[in-house]
């Protein structure tokens, strides 16, 4: 794990309504209800699992990954998440906060310090099919890579963002 991200991140203030704090169990239940409550629209647009147990919430902040809940106003809408291992950067945010600009302001503000930490760059993995997504990414400097086709046609779109180079 990069020790330079994990001792940036365990809060992380985004802007005076919205930050980040390193996921605490004690607020599985809440996330639980935020996807119970979710259409199969966003489930079909993420590559979120739906969660039918607290158990399924439980397994789903292990791994190799450093995981925050998204508070806005005080409560929690979603969650980021940093693979240490690839860069590879997740979010989602809970379908009635949409269109407040919350994944962009969150995936431009982490993926800025994380580059500041000389890190030369870091990556989103996108359905194809996820417009909105696809457009947090392009506003928070991400640029596409690589399309992916896996099994059953689902086609994934790499996208990379780069230290500024100065003058640009």
């Amino acid at each position: 794990m990069d020790e330079r991200i994990k001792l940036l991140f365990s809060s992380f203030k985004v802007d005076e309504y919205l930050f980040l704090l390193r996921h605490d169990n004690e607020n599985n239940k809440i996330i639980f209800s935020i996807l119970k409550s979710e259409t199969e629209n966003f489930y079909n647009h993420t590559d979120v699992k739906k969660p039918n147990t607290d158990e399924d919430i439980n397994g789903y902040f292990n791994g190799e990954k450093l995981f925050f809940d998204i508070f806005y106003k005080n409560e929690i809408v979603g969650v980021f998440d940093i693979d240490l291992k690839k860069l590879y950067l997740s979010y989602w945010v809970a379908t009635k906060f949409h269109n407040l600009g919350i994944a962009s302001r969150v995936l431009k503000k982490t993926s800025d310090e994380i580059l500041h930490t000389g890190i030369s760059k870091v990556f989103v993995n996108i359905k194809e099919e996820n417009i909105a997504s696809i457009r947090v990414a392009e506003k928070s400097g991400f640029v596409l890579s690589k399309r992916n086709i896996f099994e059953g046609n689902d086609v994934m779109l790499l996208f990379g963002k780069d230290i500024p180079i100065l003058g640009k």
